[in-house]
């Protein structure tokens, strides 16, 4: 997985919403008929991870299919997640993720001219402490018809097919399925993104111990 798919994240607020921007570096976005203005040919999809307490509890591992964790230290408190048809906002739970707003409750602005997408989240969901969080921000595919229990992610296999990705240990079931990471230092990403041990277990076996794993990123005050 060489290509570059996320260049820029920012969080900036004022007394009631919480805005998340992401700029993308491919196709994601277009005019198309997608409720969220993404491309229907990339079928690409944003989650952007908050931790809102910095203590270290909440989840670990990332929303169900990402294959993909965070290090200790960090974990999420809350996740959005936005593609062309299903967005919603999770929290974690013992039985797995539980959705906490529909896609009718944030709003998802998606400019193609700038590339741009603009999530404008009531506080009122979220928190009113956005300038002490720590946030990740990653970018995937997104399946219509996905396999069980991955939450609409794209597979991943040695060599790229139509419709799944390439870049995965054969025989591997948690070769992460995140595309990209936002990171300030270019080359990082990914160094972890393909930093796990291959294993063979099904996939509703798998834990955050058996995942690649990135930390979280602060954001400059406005």
């Amino acid at each position: 997985m060489d290509e570059t798919f996320a260049a820029e994240f920012k969080a900036v607020w004022d007394a009631t919403n919480l805005y998340l921007l992401v700029e993308v570096q491919d196709d994601t976005l277009k005019n198309d008929n997608q409720p969220s203005g993404f491309a229907q040919d990339q079928n690409d999809f944003i989650d952007i991870y908050l931790d809102t307490d910095g203590d270290g509890q909440g989840g670990r591992a990332m929303l169900p299919g990402r294959n993909l964790a965070f290090q200790n230290g960090y974990a999420w408190d809350l996740a959005v997640s936005v593609e062309g048809w299903t967005s919603g906002i999770y929290e974690p739970g013992e039985e797995g993720p539980i959705r906490i707003a529909e896609a009718s409750e944030f709003t998802v602005l998606a400019d193609p001219g700038q590339r741009r997408v603009t999530l404008r989240i009531p506080k009122s969901i979220l928190g009113d402490d956005p300038e002490n969080w720590q946030y990740a921000e990653v970018v995937l595919s997104q399946e219509g018809f996905p396999s069980g229990g991955v939450m609409r992610v794209r597979d991943v296999l040695p060599v790229a097919e139509q419709w799944r990705i390439g870049g995965a240990e054969p025989g591997a079931t948690n070769a992460t399925r995140v595309l990209d990471l936002v990171w300030v230092e270019a080359g990082e990403q990914e160094g972890w993104l393909s930093d796990f041990m291959p294993s063979t277990s099904p996939q509703t076996a798998l834990t955050a111990e058996d995942f690649a794993a990135i930390p979280m990123i602060e954001v400059e005050l406005p």
